[in-house]
């Protein structure tokens, strides 16, 4: 019986990359036999050992990354709500103002007075008026 041990395989769970190194072992031992089919050699075994370290080591590495891409995402949608409540406001704030601008113009036409009241109006009217006093006389 021949085992075939591949470097790239990936096991995430630490659990079964031990489980897997103990087997290894138990294999090795129980198979002290001077076949060379059903033994690994010291420097294989060392090689598997060395392999499943360099496993290990880059699976933390990923774990690593992973929290820190999860701390990442939660300030992400933390500034996504943040930025969604700013928007908000400032929606209701443009409201207001167009509002105010509509009563402001509501306000502007209630205050400018009618042609009849305008200064330029009553400054005519008493010219004419006082040039027909002036020759009636």
């Amino acid at each position: 019986m021949q085992f075939f041990i591949y470097a790239n395989f990936q096991i995430k769970n630490i659990n079964m990359k031990k489980l897997l190194l103990v087997i290894i072992y138990v294999l090795c031992l129980v198979s002290n036999v001077k076949s060379q089919d059903t033994c690994f050699t010291k420097k294989q075994i060392v090689n598997i050992y060395n392999n499943i370290r360099v496993l290990e080591y880059n699976d933390s590495i990923q774990k690593q990354l992973i929290s820190q891409y999860k701390f990442q995402e939660h300030d992400y949608r933390n500034l996504r709500t943040m930025d969604s409540t700013t928007i908000a406001g400032q929606v209701i704030q443009v409201e207001n103002l167009q509002q105010n601008c509509k009563d402001l113009k509501e306000i502007c036409k209630q205050v400018t007075p009618a042609w009849y009241e305008r200064p330029l109006f009553v400054i005519i009217l008493t010219s004419i008026s006082t040039v027909f006093v002036l020759r009636a006389l």
